[in-house]
């Protein structure tokens, strides 16, 4: 099993976190992204949703890949048979407390 991680700094709701995403292959199973986060200071906080797109900024608004519920779930596990080796996935999250936030700091990697 392969890892790989990459951490970036992000801001939601105007509170910091820290976004972790792992990527773990293992030979002949299906490709794993782990996307993790700080939960959100901001009160209300309802949820969360994921974005994923195949290269920096291209993540689509309109579909997130996920809704987690709540704000104390802080992190997703993406397991989309579409996720290939030597490809790029960029993510990026938004919460919503009544509206959504701006997009927090994106985070790709590459996967092995």
């Amino acid at each position: 099993m392969k890892k790989v991680f990459l951490f970036v700094c992000c801001l939601l709701l105007a509170s910091s976190c820290r976004t972790q995403s792992q990527v773990a292959t293992t030979k002949g199973k299906p490709k794993t992204v782990m996307v993790s986060w700080a939960a959100s200071a901001s009160s209300g906080v309802t949820r969360q949703y994921i974005y994923r797109g195949t290269a920096s900024g291209a993540e689509d608004y309109n579909n997130p890949i996920a809704v987690v519920n709540g704000n104390t779930v802080i992190s997703y596990h993406d397991m989309d048979p579409a996720i290939t080796t030597k490809h790029t996935y960029c993510y990026t999250l938004k919460s919503y407390n009544g509206a959504l936030s701006n997009p927090s700091n994106e985070s790709c990697v590459r996967m092995p």
